[in-house]
């Protein structure tokens, strides 16, 4: 249990709990061991913010010397503006926290296990302020706000770059099989060439040598391979419409890869222009820019982490017995660069200009736990 000064002690604590949505938003607060008034129903617009406003003043009017804790339910980004517009209202007072969706589930079940309600959520929110006191979260610098931003349309494209690539790949299982165990990637930028020039067997048949190794990377070995491949497909589905569909759909999966690859050169012009000191996690082993990129973003400012413990806490995978854990399922991609992280040499602890003890852990089939000496 963390130790509060005797300051803290003395002084009345109010707990504003906020569970977000896309839309809107559900707040409660909450007074010694009950809630107090009634729930506030936000929009996200600026009436509704100017709602949650009138609501802070009464609350403040009844409890001037109050300390009003305010914790917000981090649903995806639905609680960026409402986060950053409490910030703003700094003759407020009020030190903003946020939690995990998941983790905040997790205390709501221990208090009212029975009632999953919106207005049960922000109740929840509003007491572990009051009992637990948790740190504040700073507001983040623009910078950051922006490659937050960035790192999220990547992970969205990436999303849609599979879903473009699979597209393919079952359209071709019943059009010409055979290719993809002729090539390594269907979506080399070569093979979707032949492909938009040559959408099926019988095309790809009756085109000239000469054409097929004007592609770039298709040599005379593979035209010939390729040719042969398609003389005896056993491709299925044919016709006018089928090359209509197959060049559409190679046509997205081009479009997919160049706004990828778009947002990565973006992510790493707008993490090259952080401050240096933020940049320095690119130099722990196995992280490459992006990987640093992702990783600030996710995090924001790494200073805000007492020890490397609450670092992997963070992304849920240094987990007690009794806790939830994160398992390879969900970003397992961090979930393995914050491993690596604690993990790596004790002199990249300079990286974030705080010391840190390394832990030494080991992965399962389901989960990452600290190893058992």
């Amino acid at each position: 249990m963390k130790k509060r000064s005797v300051e803290k002690e003395n002084v009345l604590v109010v707990g504003l709990g906020i569970d977000t949505a896309r839309y809107g938003h559900v707040g409660s607060f909450w007074v010694g061991n009950k809630s107090h008034g009634g729930p506030i129903n936000i929009a996200e617009s600026a009436e509704g913010y100017h709602k949650l406003r009138v609501a802070i003043d009464k609350v403040k009017e009844k409890f001037p010397h109050a300390r009003i804790l305010a914790r917000v339910d981090e649903a995806g980004q639905y609680g960026s503006n409402l986060i950053n517009w409490i910030h703003s209202q700094s003759d407020l007072g009020i030190e903003v926290s946020t939690g995990d969706t998941n983790q905040n589930k997790h205390y709501r079940a221990t208090i009212s296990a029975n009632n999953k309600s919106d207005i049960s959520e922000s109740r929840a929110l509003a007491r572990f302020t009051v009992k637990e006191d948790p740190a504040p979260r700073a507001p983040f610098p623009p910078r950051i706000i922006e490659l937050q931003e960035l790192c999220r349309a990547i992970e969205a494209e990436a999303r849609h770059l599979t879903r473009a690539k699979n597209q393919l790949h079952n359209l071709l299982a019943r059009t010409f099989p055979e290719l993809a165990n002729l090539v390594s990637d269907i979506s080399s930028n070569y093979i979707l060439s032949a492909l938009e020039k040559y959408p099926t067997p019988a095309k790809l048949v009756r085109a000239k040598e000469t054409s097929l190794t004007k592609i770039p990377h298709v040599t005379d070995a593979k035209a010939k391979m390729f040719q042969s491949a398609a003389r005896a497909s056993i491709g299925s589905t044919q016709g006018g419409a089928v090359e209509r569909i197959v060049r559409l759909k190679v046509r997205k999966l081009k479009a997919a890869k160049q706004e990828f690859q778009d947002l990565e050169n973006a992510i790493e012009g707008a993490f090259q222009e952080l401050p240096a000191a933020a940049r320095q996690v690119a130099t722990i082993p196995s992280f490459g820019t992006i990987t640093a990129a992702m990783f600030v973003a996710k995090i924001g400012d790494i200073n805000r982490f007492p020890s490397d413990r609450h670092v992997v806490a963070y992304f849920g995978i240094y987990p007690a017995k009794e806790a939830p854990v994160l398992t390879k399922t969900a970003y397992p991609k961090l979930a393995r660069q914050c491993v690596c992280l604690l993990a790596g040499a004790t002199k990249f602890a300079n990286s974030f200009g705080m010391p840190l003890k390394f832990a030494t852990l080991e992965s399962t089939d389901e989960q990452i736990l600290p190893r058992k000496d």
